[in-house]
């Protein structure tokens, strides 16, 4: 049986609002050579080349003077995406969603959107029923809850990992027996870069390519405004060991290493934990030891809001920065009153109900992609007042940990974040 969320106790956001995708740690999520993490390939000998990942160095075969492709790149566009099309069952379907855990403002949306797929499913007579059980960031509960979904008869499992290598075994059992699995939000990396090989779907963010067009925003802003002594950038990360957050990391370290030339660093970088008091504490050590800091990268939750609120508190102007942060009402009015330059890089939380889609289209009997992370949706500073003009006169009233790329309408978001 599943039990009431207990992974961690989330610090309050600025307002009293809990915010944060937050997700279970894990370490050694990349398995097998392929394609590198990181930084860009080196060339060791004629026909190989050296890749690295956290914790791996492989070397793998070549056409002489190549280079292979980067690991973002490379998941958003595989050399062979492995279409795949599964034997038709007709329709009513029974879904079992196996989730992380929940009890934060992105996680509550996300169950909201889910929920409103699955029921409007159940609607039209493509659903027959839906369980979820959440594990509450216990991996054995998952294991536990997997099973139990199992024996009730699922047709579909939607699996949103605590932690991705733990999992694939189990996912890869179920995939056997002919039940049609889709990954989402913390996936394992698919072979033949990772280790999972059996499965239905992975619609996933590519945390790569979040951490990289966020480094490359600043990056470029920061050579467009600033003089090479102020192209310094600080990175403020979320759980350390979590996939999503060592991702985004290499990512963004990737996209700002290509501008080293013209004088732009990482000079700091920190684990916050996803925790906006937090990131707030940390931001201002870095600003009393890197004063020449004007590029800011946060990684998730509400951690961006902490920046404008640490450089006020020094006596600096935010408008003289460059920051990215994800999609947060509380960042957007941020911007709005002290006008420095944002990119708000989102993490959709209707990626689990799309999840159901796809597992839709695969018990349907359509082709399906096996490894399909897309790239994250963005907004940069020009961007945004279409954004708040979409939510018109109710944007003031929504909530500021309300998050803005959502299927939800305004009505459904005051609802469903409170506060």
């Amino acid at each position: 049986m599943s039990k009431p969320v207990s992974r961690r106790e989330w610090a309050k956001t600025i307002g009293g609002t809990i915010a944060g995708l937050a997700v279970g740690a894990a370490a050694g999520y990349l398995a097998a050579p392929k394609a590198p993490p990181g930084a860009p390939v080196e060339k060791v000998v004629e026909r190989t080349v050296t890749v690295t990942g956290p914790g791996i160095t492989r070397t793998v075969t070549a056409t002489p003077g190549a280079e292979l492709p980067w690991i973002g790149d490379y998941l958003s566009a595989p050399p062979d995406p492995q279409w795949q099309q599964w034997p038709r069952r007709n329709p009513p379907y029974k879904i079992g969603l196996a989730i992380a855990w929940s009890g934060n403002p992105w996680r509550f949306m996300q169950a909201a959107e889910t929920k409103m797929m699955l029921d409007a499913l159940v609607s039209i007579g493509w659903v027959k029923e839906w369980k979820l059980l959440d594990a509450g960031g216990d991996v054995l509960e998952q294991k536990r809850n997997v099973s139990q979904l199992e024996e009730w008869g699922m047709d579909a499992l939607i699996i949103d990992p605590v932690r991705p290598d733990a999992l694939i075994e189990d996912i890869e059992r179920v995939t056997a027996k002919g039940i049609f699995t889709a990954i989402c939000i913390e996936a394992p990396i698919p072979a033949p870069i990772g280790t999972l090989k059996n499965y239905g779907t992975i619609f996933n963010t590519n945390y790569y390519k979040s951490g990289y067009v966020q480094g490359k925003f600043v990056a470029e802003k920061l050579i467009e405004k600033h003089p090479p002594e102020r192209r310094k950038v600080a990175v403020i990360r979320g759980i350390a060991g979590a996939p999503s957050n060592i991702q985004r990391w290499e990512g963004a370290k990737y996209a700002i290493d290509q501008y080293a030339d013209k004088g732009v660093e990482i000079v700091a970088a920190v684990d916050s934990g996803w925790s906006p008091p937090k990131a707030r504490e940390d931001a201002a050590d870095i600003i009393a030891a890197h004063p020449e800091v004007r590029g800011w990268v946060t990684q998730g939750a509400m951690m961006m809001s902490s920046i404008p609120l640490a450089l006020v508190d020094a006596g600096k102007d935010p408008k003289d920065h460059v920051m990215t942060g994800e999609d947060f009402v509380f960042n957007l009015k941020l911007q709005r009153k002290y006008g420095f330059e944002m990119m708000m890089c989102g993490n959709p939380q209707y990626q689990q109900a799309l999840s159901v889609w796809r597992a839709i289209q695969g018990l349907s009997g359509m082709p399906v992609r096996k490894i399909d992370f897309f790239d994250p949706p963005y907004l940069t500073t020009e961007q945004l007042p279409n954004l708040i003009n979409l939510y018109g006169p109710i944007f003031e009233k929504l909530p500021d940990a309300a998050q803005l790329m959502t299927l939800l309408t305004p009505e459904q978001l005051m609802t469903v974040v409170k506060g």
